[in-house]
């Protein structure tokens, strides 16, 4: 059975993403944000107010507001989503749990189910509903509050939510321990967004890219390009060094009897050396390996920076190409008239690091998709030093459904 399609070409998936701003600020316990689409504003307001200072995490439709990931938020009681959620609380300390919801489901809502989990999961964290003025809640949902001491609160406007957030922060500073856990590198936000293609019990013709926000960009894509398959996505900013990524990847394989995964996880690299990477990539094949035996891998060559041209650069580009017909540069910023080319000392790293990478997949005969090499030679268009434009990710997607056919793969030599 083909995956099942919306109106507009989409493929609804549902899923479920979780971040955390700030992890580094470990001497504060995290607060904690579960939110639906229609309580985006409870993340943004906090940002803006916890930004740098103290820990922040939440749990949404996508790693950040205004992108919707998922057109379904995962079921709670889902066996994956629950993993999800427990390796997100073992994260760090919770202090605070903050609930963002629509409470006015029926009975088959498992709100309350996770209302309780929270609690027994998180018992010394203090936990608010937030509900805007007006809004209703159903009795089961009342119930868990109040059994599980949820404290209720209600905001009319943005201006009344900044003042309590300002209000928990302070509560935040009180809590501050002079021990704080220590980290292994981390980046400014951490992040995992899981998406799995509809309709769930549909297990047959099953693919997992694996991968960070460049994968993200190109996901839906190859999905539209594999007609009579279901592409899951694992995506994170998570470092193939840290633990977690082996434990995500299980959480994802565990779902379906999957035929083959794509990784395209090399970006953030955590200061991993290029031994270190050949060792931890190693570790990652075989943890695949261990959770799904017979599974086909296919490894993507990670794909490089890039940089603003100057303006004598960019004009003397111009002169060069434009006059004599030759194609456009990596990628144009029409309002701004700047460009973005190649950053070919910037992207010396991930060269090394795909060299190294093909050596590991060669070993263990797993096939490379040089998606490295297609950004150079076709100057795919960038809307910044790291992302494409929607026309890069097109031509993505071509080679990554093309590796998954079997076709067009590139060892690297």
């Amino acid at each position: 059975m083909g995956a099942e399609m919306l109106d507009g070409g989409n493929f609804p998936t549902w899923g479920n993403a979780f971040r955390i701003n700030d992890q580094s600020r470990a001497e504060y316990p995290l607060t904690l944000i579960v939110h639906d689409a229609g309580h985006l504003e409870l993340v943004t307001e906090a940002e803006g107010i916890f930004g740098g200072r103290y820990p922040l995490g939440y749990v949404g439709t996508s790693p950040w507001p205004g992108c919707a990931t998922n057109q379904r938020t995962m079921n709670y009681t889902e066996i994956q989503n629950m993993a999800l959620y427990d390796l997100l609380r073992e994260q760090m300390e919770i202090g605070w749990v903050i609930y963002g919801l629509q409470g006015e489901q029926g009975e088959e809502s498992d709100i309350p189910a996770m209302i309780r989990d929270m609690r027994e999961a998180c018992p010394g964290a203090s936990q608010f509903w937030m509900r805007k003025r007006g809004e209703r809640l159903s009795g089961l949902v009342e119930k868990a509050l109040s059994e599980c001491e949820v404290r209720l609160t209600e905001y009319g406007d943005r201006a009344e939510l900044g003042c309590w957030l300002r209000g928990l922060t302070e509560e935040t500073e009180k809590a501050r321990s002079p021990v704080a856990f220590e980290f292994p590198e981390r980046e400014w936000a951490e992040w995992t967004n899981l998406s799995v293609t509809l309709p769930a019990k549909e297990e047959k013709n099953r693919i997992l890219l694996v991968g960070d926000s460049i994968s993200a960009g190109y996901g839906d894509m190859v999905q539209q390009r594999m007609p009579g398959w279901h592409i899951d996505r694992l995506n994170t900013s998570e470092g193939i060094h840290h633990p977690n990524y082996l434990r995500l990847l299980g959480i994802a394989l565990a779902r379906y009897p999957y035929k083959i995964v794509h990784i395209n996880n090399g970006i953030h690299l955590h200061g991993q050396s290029t031994e270190e990477y050949g060792q931890n990539l190693q570790k990652v094949f075989e943890g695949i390996r261990m959770t799904a035996p017979g599974i086909k891998i296919i490894f993507a060559a990670t794909t490089p920076l890039s940089r603003r041209l100057s303006k004598d650069e960019t004009e003397e580009f111009q002169i060069r190409h434009f006059t004599m017909g030759d194609r456009c540069p990596v990628a144009q910023d029409k309002e701004m008239g700047e460009y973005w080319v190649t950053d070919e000392k910037g992207s010396e790293i991930y060269r090394e690091l795909n060299e190294e990478a093909a050596r590991v997949c060669a070993g263990q005969g797993i096939p490379v998709n040089d998606l490295y090499r297609l950004c150079v030679d076709e100057n795919l268009q960038k809307s910044d030093g790291v992302h494409f434009q929607t026309q890069g990710y097109e031509r993505l997607a071509d080679k990554v459904a093309e590796s998954l056919h079997g076709r067009g793969i590139d060892i690297i030599t």
